[in-house]
């Protein structure tokens, strides 16, 4: 198969998966924030949005049956607490909810990282599934983060005052991806220890994961080019995995 050929099929592979509708909904949670955060409805398009992640990280699981319904336990829990935060936010609303969410998107991403390391093969939904985590990681500091700076205002730098205003939220998520990819831009920084501590693993789980995730699909992909070149006939060609 011709590399472009490859290409495709990887790109074939990414649309036609499950985790297609999750990765969709992360980058659009993700870049349409800031272009609609002061328009009318805009708050009220992001919860839609949020919502639907949390909706489409449930699908992904849909393939396994213990799974799929400890997740649904899980999402319920997370959609309820979260609503929750919304209508009363209250210490207790606040706590439960982000608990709530971070145990259900954490239940996602090791189900998500077992699909991925479980393969024996790298496909489109492979890599997909590899990207879903590493976003879902974001999203999980980003929460966690958001609990810090509720209980303590003081606890980042540069951040809006409301800890559950739109722009704390967006300020925490930018703050949480930079970390992730140790970008280390600055403007936004930790102050208290629990914070500092929160940044050096986030950064930490980031670069372990990248790391063992090339390793892993380097070494999936490297029997597929030798089976190409008839160096191990006995390994089928990828087109035939799904």
């Amino acid at each position: 198969m011709a590399p472009h050929q490859t290409l495709l099929y990887h790109v074939k592979g990414i649309v036609r998966g499950r985790f297609t509708y999750l990765l969709t909904f992360m980058f659009l949670t993700l870049l349409m924030f800031p272009f609609i955060e002061e328009t009318p409805y805009g708050p009220a398009v992001m919860q839609i949005l949020y919502s639907f992640m949390l909706m489409s990280a449930l699908y992904a699981v849909v393939e396994s049956g213990w799974v799929w319904r400890g997740g649904i336990l899980l999402f319920v829990a997370a959609m309820v607490s979260h609503w929750w935060i919304i209508l009363t936010f209250s210490p207790i609303s606040v706590v439960t909810g982000i608990f709530s969410e971070i145990i259900f998107l954490c239940f996602i991403a090791v189900s998500l990282v077992t699909h991925v390391f479980g393969h024996e093969r790298v496909t489109g939904n492979t890599i997909a599934g590899a990207i879903c985590v590493f976003l879902l990681i974001g999203f999980i500091w980003m929460l966690a983060c958001q609990a810090i700076y509720f209980f303590d205002p003081g606890a980042f730098s540069n951040v809006a005052t409301s800890s559950f205003s739109h722009s704390a939220t967006m300020d925490l998520v930018y703050y949480s991806f930079a970390t992730l990819t140790t970008l280390g831009y600055g403007d936004i920084a930790p102050i208290s220890r629990p914070a500092r501590m929160f940044a050096v693993t986030e950064a930490l789980v980031g670069q372990i994961y990248l790391t063992v995730l090339v390793a892993r699909l380097v070494s999936q992909y490297v029997p597929v080019r030798a089976s190409r070149a008839g160096l191990n006939p006995s390994v089928p060609d990828e087109t035939t995995q799904r």
